[in-house]
């Protein structure tokens, strides 16, 4: 007869834990509540050229106003596709067992979007050119393609 111990589980839920990815994209609370019957708050996350490039949008008819947690030690600009406007992007890095997260505000009016651009080191808030200038052509290829990190 094989002995077991009386708690043969034990520690199975630290180590699964260990073993699953970071999400890329947390809400700091349990998310904005919204009706999905009337929209809801959707985001795509892909990658080009190193730089994460974030498209938050909200479908329903209620702003929105929450915390936001990003995986990496971001430094973000928020491009404005109704208005065109940019925008530095007040952060605050955090830490989270031993991985750096950057944690934002995300306020959305009623069906409204923002996109947040992740900025290179050496490159400042002023130093990069609005999407406005060349077209969206270039975001509208990345988000269209299979590049992102599969989210």
């Amino acid at each position: 007869m094989l002995e077991t111990s009386a708690t043969p589980c034990a520690g199975l839920g630290a180590a699964l834990e260990d073993a699953l990815p970071t999400p890329d994209v947390q809400f700091a609370t349990r998310g904005p509540t919204v009706d999905t019957r009337k929209g809801m708050l959707s985001y795509l996350h892909r990658i080009k050229d190193g730089r994460n490039i974030y498209f938050f949008a909200n479908s329903t008819d209620v702003a929105v106003d929450t915390e936001v947690i990003l995986r990496g030690d971001l430094k973000l600009q928020s491009w404005n596709p109704h208005t065109g406007a940019t925008l530095a992007v007040e952060r605050d890095p955090v830490q989270e067992n031993n991985q750096p997260f950057t944690r934002v505000r995300l306020q959305l009016g009623p069906v409204k979007s923002v996109f947040l651009i992740d900025l290179p080191e050496t490159q400042g808030i002023g130093d990069l050119r609005t999407p406005w200038v060349g077209g969206l052509g270039w975001l509208t290829k990345c988000l269209d393609r299979e590049t992102d990190n599969g989210t």
